[in-house]
């Protein structure tokens, strides 16, 4: 697993060694982690699923808290 440094966003990258299950047991994990923290983020699988990317998704996660502003928004003002 590395970090990707020098570049335009935050991400991992997962690169297989010897186990490709191993690999896609250990990507699953972090996958429900960030979902059970509701972090939104997005998967590339490149080289045959040989190396995957992971990028925390900032607009998903803004665009989720508009969401629930503006259906906190209606509850107050609506009464709904």
């Amino acid at each position: 697993m590395y970090q990707l440094a020098e570049y335009p966003v935050r991400g991992l990258v997962f690169e297989c060694g010897q186990n490709l299950p191993d690999m896609a047991d250990f990507v699953a994990e972090v996958c429900v982690r960030l979902q059970e923290a509701n972090i939104p983020h997005n998967l590339f699988i490149v080289d045959c699923g040989m190396r995957v990317f992971l990028y925390p998704n900032a607009f998903a996660a803004a665009k989720a808290e508009v969401s629930r502003i503006s259906a906190l928004l209606c509850l107050v003002f609506d009464g709904t």
